[in-house]
């Protein structure tokens, strides 16, 4: 049986590491995929900028290695909005493999890596095609993912082994995301739902707590395991005994996330002179470079476009390390989930047992043996019996995953 391997997403690039090595080392798999496209667009902006007489873009450019999957295609790697191939979601498979989703701005596809012998293999490639939540049943190979609708709704669905027969499963004016198979019940889903609520102009104004669900595709059965109207329950897992895990958090409405604070408005009041003249100043060097080819602004580069890398946003809700001083000081300024995020585990007659706080996504080991988590800036492996061991860091890392070991 091939070694378990944990899997990583930070900042849409994949890594893979050994999570029972003392210091493991974290090793970036690199698309061929996203690599083509990435050299055939730097070959496109030399053509382009060679075209207008201008050495601006082989001058500023880095090599496309320095950029690897996921990284940006424009002449900063660190702007996030000049990215434009990124990993969404990674999800082991029986025999030791991975799959993953990968996004372009046109297209999108799932690929299948083997850690082996680091062969990649395309299983679905065309525009318009955005998964997410990948889960691979341990059995039969079939692939359960959530798929996101124009009309702001998501749905489940499931795909054959090879890619092919995408069959929508839920439907319905909701979030229907993060589908996980039930282990020892070859048709049974676990997932989280919320029901959307729109206006009369057919606008998105807001969304129900997340519930856990349960779906039986053979029957069409529904049932909700876990509902409540203070907390978001969300990333259910199921076992063969039937105990499920998952991650709650408090459920903030949306017209709470985007009323602004007294402190935001009154720091807007403060600052409008101090922006509208930097405002100004920016207008006059448009002038003088376009006339005298000389900037006014020489104390500092130009700034780069784009928020803050210490970002991730989960599930409707934006994580920010700036805001969460007590998780900055204690990751060193890593993008860090709040501690009411909790992963709990459900125990006979009503029970819980938090397991950990900060929990942004989270994947069982093989063999019982514990768990990886992260907690936005950490890949952290929870032992069964709660040793925490801290397996990489990094500003920001969204996604977690186990090989099979």
């Amino acid at each position: 049986m091939p070694p378990a391997r944990a899997a990583y997403i930070s900042e849409g690039k994949l890594f893979l590491l050994d999570p029972n090595t003392p210091s493991p080392e974290p090793r970036e798999v690199v698309s061929r995929f996203a690599q083509d496209l990435l050299d055939r667009d730097a070959r496109r902006r030399q053509k382009d900028e060679w075209k207008r007489g201008s050495a601006g873009w082989a001058a500023t450019s880095m090599p496309q290695e320095m950029y690897g999957m996921g990284a940006a295609l424009g002449d900063d790697p660190d702007n996030p909005e000049a990215r434009r191939v990124n990993i969404t979601s990674v999800a082991p498979t029986a025999d030791g493999k991975l799959l993953y989703a990968l996004e372009t701005d046109a297209v999108g596809g799932l690929f299948e890596y083997n850690p082996d012998t680091d062969e990649e293999r395309r299983l679905v490639h065309r525009a318009e095609f955005r998964l997410a939540d990948l889960d691979v049943h341990p059995d039969d190979g079939r692939v359960a993912c959530c798929v996101a609708a124009a009309d702001g709704s998501a749905h489940l669905a499931v795909l054959n082994p090879d890619g092919g027969r995408l069959r929508e499963i839920t439907e319905g004016d909701s979030l229907d995301q993060a589908p996980t198979w039930v282990r020892g019940r070859p048709d049974e889903l676990v997932y989280q739902s919320a029901g959307i609520a729109r206006n009369q102009h057919g606008h998105l104004v807001e969304v129900s707590p997340y519930r856990v669900e349960r779906l039986n595709l053979t029957t069409g059965d529904q049932e909700v395991l876990f509902a409540s109207d203070d907390y978001d329950c969300m990333m259910p897992r199921m076992d063969d005994a039937g105990v499920i895990t998952y991650v709650r958090r408090p459920y903030r409405p949306l017209r709470d996330r985007q009323r602004p604070g007294v402190w935001p408005v009154l720091k807007d009041i403060l600052m409008f002179p101090v922006r509208l003249a930097v405002a100004v100043v920016a207008f006059l060097n448009v002038f003088s470079m376009i006339f005298s080819k000389k900037p006014l602004i020489t104390a500092s580069g130009p700034r780069r476009p784009g928020p803050d890398r210490r970002q991730l946003f989960l599930y409707g809700r934006l994580i920010d390390a700036q805001q969460n001083a007590k998780h900055q000081r204690k990751n060193a300024g890593r993008a860090a989930v709040p501690d009411d995020w909790e992963l709990v585990r459900s125990l006979p007659h009503g029970k819980e047992q938090v397991l950990a706080t900060g929990v942004g996504h989270y994947s069982p080991l093989p063999d019982d043996a514990g768990l990886l988590y992260t907690d936005g800036g950490r890949v952290v492996r929870l032992s069964p019996d709660n040793d925490r061991r801290t397996l990489a860091e990094s500003r920001v890392i969204e996604r977690v995953g186990v090989t099979s070991g």
